[in-house]
């Protein structure tokens, strides 16, 4: 489910910041909020089951932005629920993020994180976070989590969240 904020709302989030500061820590670089996109599950809790294929790359959440410009940056993150039925020997997960496009078709592969989980019948959270520097100006950016078990007993059980957050500096 792709998310935005309306734009009194990015309003405020861009606001967070008052224009007398008198913070001895404030360097002056500030960076504007431009967009803020999210996919989550319905409902975003960790009763929820879905199979991962072994080996199989697994496109679970897609966020688009209609316009970044160079010099932006998007702040990706998020967290990922999985449970290890295996039995008795850990699994090994992938999360990955594809730029403009799914990773079968044309996506840019821009993060890859590789964890375990411990045991079997064990269950984790995982969190990831990324900083994608835009170099020229693009249209219709879309960013692909994707995950990858090497283990047919892993299951994606929530919760499930995908931001992006477009700055403009």
């Amino acid at each position: 489910m792709n998310r935005y904020y309306k734009d009194y709302e990015k309003g405020v989030m861009a606001q967070m910041h008052h224009k007398n500061c008198n913070n001895e820590t404030h360097t002056g670089n500030l960076n504007e909020v431009v967009d803020f996109r999210y996919s989550v599950l319905n409902p975003n809790v960790d009763n929820y089951k879905h199979p991962l294929g072994e080996d199989v790359l697994e496109e679970v959440a897609t966020i688009t932005f209609p316009e970044l410009k160079k010099g932006d940056v998007v702040w990706l993150n998020g967290v990922v629920g999985l449970e290890n039925d295996s039995g008795s020997k850990e699994a090994d997960v992938e999360i990955r993020i594809f730029k403009g496009g799914s990773p079968i078709i044309e996506g840019q592969e821009i993060y890859s994180s590789d964890f375990d989980i411990d045991k079997a019948d064990d269950e984790a959270v995982a969190p990831f976070s990324h900083v994608d520097v835009i170099t020229k100006k693009q249209k219709n950016v879309e960013y692909v989590l994707v995950l990858k078990a090497e283990d047919p007993d892993m299951f994606l059980i929530g919760p499930l969240t995908f931001t992006g957050l477009q700055l403009s500096r």
